[in-house]
């Protein structure tokens, strides 16, 4: 499929395995640590306090009062087993081609043409990957995953592809993050992902209402809800909300590829207005997200679109981005805040986006003025959770569980969004497992 091309006046950047990932965050966030310096100095503020979670025995989450199982979900539905894809002879060479173009940045909604945009992309061919994903075929049975297709996604030529690409076709190494897999999903969740805590839901940090025109789920990033000083939740948090994902794509899959998003990728949206350096940033989510990214859940992440950023980091940005990897500076789209409006409808649907960023939809309520679960983390992933049966006790109702016109569709204060302080930097957790 040809990628799609648009232009409006703010760059787009590319991909990198996340394990290289600090690489590039590390100096942009030094660099607009220095811009805050420089202007004057604030005094932080004290962090909200939060219940703090600790890893506990395999398979638990341990409360300061106590400890409890957490929950699991099947990924699979129930009903049906989800399907097994594996590219035909037929399809080979078209799947080999995709993988190709999502390694090279060129597979997306792309906002602006550059310079990263026409140069040559180094690396590897459709023709290398085709030969890597036979070899990952015959080396490792589908029984490598024995809950794959029942309470997870089957060991198909998606999952292969998603380990090949963040290996650069290292087979040894795709075939390890392959068995680390199925130990990771036994070990934590009994061969199913992982349930939310009520905890998690209620802090606001993810949202993730529809899809984008290539019916990859939009994952907006919040971080001015975020509390730094708990990554035990974090981490739960993040495992449930990608688990939430993979579960949306086992309920969509046909018996076939999908035509605009084969790899079952994600968008991810940052929106940096509200939130602040003092308040937000959060070193030990950053490793977190790094971890789960390189060893589960690799090369979920297709492209980064990061909203509201002020001039100083964009300035930072366009410095560092000259010595970044052509992939890097594809995949991340930086936009200032009078371009919100465009970009945004550009990737995704009018009446899905709410009116701060140019919709006709209702506004995405922030943690303090949600009513319904779908208020709380977005009607995607509601909708994953509420399938499964695994929304914890105390979360807040689903809107079909009440009765039409008893609520109003809450909207989230707006006085401030897109006009207020942005957040200098661009490291309050990575980049949510790439």
């Amino acid at each position: 499929m040809a990628a799609m091309g648009d232009t409006l006046d703010f760059d787009s950047f590319g991909q990198q395995p996340p394990f290289t990932l600090v690489g590039v965050l590390l100096p942009l966030g030094l660099g607009a640590l220095l811009v805050l310096l420089l202007q004057r100095r604030q005094k932080r503020a004290s962090s909200s306090s939060s219940l703090k979670l600790s890893a506990g025995s395999v398979g638990r989450v341990v409360a300061g009062n106590g400890t409890c199982k957490a929950k699991v979900f099947g990924l699979s539905p129930q009903d049906c087993p989800t399907s097994f894809l594996r590219a035909n002879d037929e399809q080979l060479e078209w799947f080999c081609g995709i993988a190709q173009r999502s390694n090279d940045m060129q597979h997306g909604i792309f906002i602006a043409a550059d310079a990263a945009t026409e140069e040559p992309m180094p690396g590897w061919t459709a023709g290398d990957f085709k030969s890597a994903l036979l070899k990952m075929r015959n080396c490792l049975p589908e029984k490598t995953w024995p809950h794959g297709g029942q309470l997870h996604e089957p060991l198909d030529d998606v999952a292969f592809a998603a380990r090949l690409i963040a290996s650069e076709l290292d087979v040894d190494k795709a075939a390890r993050l392959i068995r680390e897999y199925a130990t990771f999903r036994q070990d934590t969740a009994n061969g199913g992902g992982v349930a939310p805590t009520r905890e998690w839901l209620e802090c606001g940090i993810v949202f993730v209402p529809c899809e984008d025109f290539l019916g990859r789920p939009v994952v907006n990033i919040r971080p001015r809800y975020h509390r730094p000083g708990n990554p035990d939740l974090f981490r739960l948090g993040l495992r449930s909300t990608l688990d939430a994902l993979k579960a949306h794509y086992m309920h969509q899959r046909g018996t076939t590829f999908s035509e605009t998003n084969p790899l079952e990728q994600y968008v991810m949206i940052w929106d940096f207005a509200g939130a602040s350096m003092w308040k937000n940033l959060d070193w030990d989510a950053f490793h977190v997200t790094l971890q789960e990214g390189a060893k589960h859940y690799p090369n979920m992440g297709s492209q980064i679109y990061v909203l509201n950023v002020s001039a100083p980091v964009r300035w930072v940005w366009t410095a560092a981005s000259k010595f970044m990897h052509p992939r890097v500076r594809r995949k991340c789209i930086l936009v200032a805040p009078a371009d919100v409006p465009s970009c945004m409808r550009r990737i995704v649907p009018v009446d899905q986006l709410p009116p701060v960023w140019g919709g006709t939809g209702p506004a995405w309520p922030g943690p303090a003025e949600a009513k319904t679960l779908e208020d709380q983390v977005g009607s995607l992933v509601a909708s994953a959770y509420r399938r499964a049966g695994v929304v914890p006790a105390g979360a807040k109702p689903s809107r079909e569980d009440l009765m039409p016109g008893s609520i109003a569709p809450p909207r989230e204060r707006e006085k401030s969004r897109g006009r207020g302080k942005s957040l200098g930097e661009l490291s309050c957790f990575a980049c949510f497992g790439l």
